[in-house]
């Protein structure tokens, strides 16, 4: 009998292993070339120590670097990382990634108490001015498909989050961020003028996010000028959330707003949820201006 490696006789002591008998000596982990004291691990038909196979081939922690050798977690973004590191994190309201120093470089804690990662902040919108290209994309985006405001000047203001919920009557308990406010003058009981006084905008958050809250917010804006009348919340909100998709697709599949349209389609929201997929799965069937017409009549999505 010889041994597998250097192919000299064995006598005394061996070890069968991988269908060869082997010097103790010579069956040596593949990575730290030490022999074993006790179980291996094969991988590609090579064997290693359980420690060297996790630090070669296990996937890190996003958040603590280290290889991960039980069950991980994993974002949207293909981020991994142990549920007992990701639980110490805040979440970015934004990305929803982990906020920390190796995967976000850390990030910052807002007056409302939201946290905002600093890949976020990159782009974050603190100023109006700093919206205002990212608006105009916006508006032209959606002016190609027919919703179309012209040069209707449309106020943006940044505010915080207890400055929406409060607004947000009309929802209670539901967060928002994002809000058209506008106003009807009569004379003798007769509309004589429809004036969008604003937007609100959560303040702080980065262009893209800023720029999706913009298009929905607009689609309400845009109804409003249009003479839409009263819709049911789904019907409303369903449309807007429309004008949001059709802003998103316009930005050639990038990956967060790949994700927003993901999370859009999934949400279980009895009004967005709802409201956006009976409108995007009627878009599927009728022109968009078709669409609109028979929300208009009906007060429903076809």
């Amino acid at each position: 009998m010889q041994c597998f490696l250097c192919h000299k006789p064995i006598s005394g002591r061996y070890i069968n292993a991988m269908d060869h008998e082997w010097h103790p000596e010579c069956f040596v982990c593949a990575a730290c070339q030490k022999p074993f004291d006790g179980s291996f691990q094969l991988h590609e038909g090579k064997p290693y120590h359980a420690a060297c196979f996790h630090e070669r081939f296990s996937p890190r922690c996003a958040i603590g670097g280290e290889p991960i050798r039980a069950a991980y977690l994993q974002n949207d973004w293909g981020d991994v990382y142990c549920p007992d590191h990701a639980k110490d994190c805040p979440v970015c309201f934004s990305c929803h990634r982990p906020i920390c120093q190796r995967l976000t470089r850390g990030g910052v804690a807002y007056p409302d108490g939201r946290a905002m990662c600093n890949q976020c902040r990159k782009t974050a919108i603190d100023q109006p001015e700093r919206g205002a290209a990212a608006v105009a994309l916006v508006r032209r985006t959606l002016a190609k498909h027919g919703i179309d405001l012209k040069d209707v000047h449309v106020p943006i203001r940044l505010v915080l989050q207890p400055e929406l919920d409060a607004l947000n009557s009309k929802r209670k308990g539901a967060k928002t961020c994002g809000m058209m406010r506008s106003r009807i003058f009569t004379e003798d009981k007769r509309v004589v003028k429809r004036v969008v006084e604003e937007i609100l905008v959560l303040r702080g958050l980065p262009e893209e996010h800023f720029a999706s809250i913009m298009a929905h917010e607009l689609g309400h804006a845009w109804l409003f000028l249009n003479e839409y009348p009263p819709l049911p919340d789904a019907v409303e909100e369903g449309v807007c959330e429309l004008c949001n998709a059709l802003w998103l697709r316009s930005l050639a599949a990038t990956p967060s707003a790949l994700r927003r349209l993901k999370i859009m389609a999934a949400s279980d929201d009895a009004v967005y949820g709802r409201g956006f997929r009976a409108a995007d799965k009627a878009l599927q069937r009728l022109p968009l201006s078709t669409l609109l017409a028979f929300v208009r009549h009906q007060r429903r999505f076809p």
